[in-house]
């Protein structure tokens, strides 16, 4: 994570570095990885039990979301000097809501995906809707960043429409609560 706040002084030198691509995950990190959460799932004792309550719960949740997105090519971006020139003015190019706070910043090669939670929609108070930009950038020959693809992805409806969307909610869940 880069930073918690959206205008803090530190985040511009760390964004500022995270220029390089990361690699992927190869085999032997993953088959590593697969039999180290095998091995603490069989010391949980009931661990059975608790798997398939969090496999469960994990179905339901993502059965009643409505996981939503739009977004796409950006041809007429401005060129910003740094990302975080780009970071600052975020919040006057996506719409502001109260009761909204920024989880964190994340870079990754040439990706800056900005998570927040958003708590009041069209001024109503609303369950907590998760709001993940993803906006994928490149340097131009002058050495700027340009924004040239965004995403949006959230989980409500209502955000949704306040951001242009029209959605048909999903049948409700014949799952119990598991909550």
């Amino acid at each position: 994570m880069v930073s918690s706040f959206p205008h803090d002084e530190l985040l511009g030198p760390v964004i500022e570095t995270r220029d390089t691509c990361t690699d992927t995950i190869n085999r032997e990190d993953a088959e590593t990885f697969i039999e180290l959460n095998k091995a603490m799932w069989k010391r949980e004792k009931g661990w059975q039990k608790l798997a398939k309550g969090l496999y469960d719960k994990d179905f339901q949740l993502y059965s009643n979301a409505v996981p939503s997105s739009f977004g796409g090519d950006i041809n007429d971006q401005p060129v910003y000097k740094s990302r975080a020139e780009f970071v600052k003015e975020l919040e006057t190019r996506i719409p502001s809501t109260a009761k909204q706070s920024t989880v964190g910043f994340w870079v990754d090669c040439h990706e800056l995906i900005w998570l927040r939670r958003i708590g009041e929609v069209a001024g109503k108070s609303h369950f907590v809707t998760q709001d993940m930009s993803v906006f994928s950038m490149q340097r131009t020959k002058a050495g700027s960043w340009q924004v040239k693809s965004a995403r949006v992805e959230y989980d409500s409806i209502p955000w949704g429409r306040a951001l242009g969307g029209t959605y048909t909610p999903p049948p409700a869940s014949k799952y119990e609560d598991l909550t």
